[in-house]
């Protein structure tokens, strides 16, 4: 995942396909279209873990809470081993590279 959002997202007329929203018109679906799956198939669509691909009123009549699900995942997360630290010299240029981003954005903010 870290290598496709580093590749970068390309928004132009062939991914934005505004010609199947037309097609498709107000409240239909994309699922029929051969651009979708191909989109699946490339990997253009990411699917988060904590994402319900239903309803939301389906979500609470099968008993789901978005509360309960968090709270599980962070007991899973704080029950892993902490990960070994970077190496020194691998945390000193990550530091070097947020300071400079940081200088970055305070002068193009001013």
């Amino acid at each position: 995942m870290v290598k496709r959002i580093r590749e970068g997202v390309v928004v132009d007329d062939e991914t934005l396909m505004v010609h199947l929203i037309e097609k498709a018109g107000p409240g239909q679906h994309f699922l029929g279209f051969k651009e979708t799956l191909h989109g699946l198939r490339t990997g253009a669509v990411f699917f988060p873990k904590f994402s319900y691909r239903s309803t939301y009123d389906k979500f609470f009549e099968e008993g789901h809470d978005e509360i309960q699900t968090a709270r599980a995942e962070v007991d899973r997360l704080l029950a892993l081993p902490d990960p070994d630290p970077l190496p020194p010299d691998v945390d000193r240029e990550l530091k070097r590279i947020l300071a400079a981003a940081d200088k970055a954005c305070a002068e193009s903010a001013a």
